[in-house]
């Protein structure tokens, strides 16, 4: 559902969001966990540290999708994943963008090269 939110622990939500989706910046500041967002199709991220010196985080996911899909004349979309680890205290966050290349889309995780097949 496009505007379910997931709370998969007491620090992080997930959400699609929706057509009126303000974007990482504000979400973050309207939750009282960190926020994963993918209806944006770009990666986005802030960071906000709260009176008590803790910190969330909201971010803008990037998408798996089309680049190039009949119904939007010229997106500004990103395709790659983002992982999250959730630890005790503490999410750690890691950012896969997915680059163009002659020969198609190319990934690097944890020094390792993936490439399209």
């Amino acid at each position: 559902e496009k505007n379910k939110e997931w709370r998969v622990s007491p620090l992080l939500t997930i959400t699609h969001g929706n057509r009126s989706s303000i974007g990482a910046q504000m979400s973050s500041r309207f939750h009282d966990t960190s926020i994963l967002i993918g209806h944006l199709h770009r990666y986005n991220e802030v960071n906000f540290t709260r009176p008590d010196k803790s910190m969330i985080t909201g971010i803008q996911s990037y998408c798996l999708c089309e680049l190039e899909p009949r119904y939007v004349l010229h997106p500004n979309w990103q395709q790659g994943v983002l992982l999250a680890t959730i630890h005790d205290e503490y999410v750690q966050y890691e950012r896969i963008p997915f680059r163009p290349t002659q020969n198609g889309l190319m990934a690097i995780w944890r020094e390792k090269v993936y490439v399209q097949a």
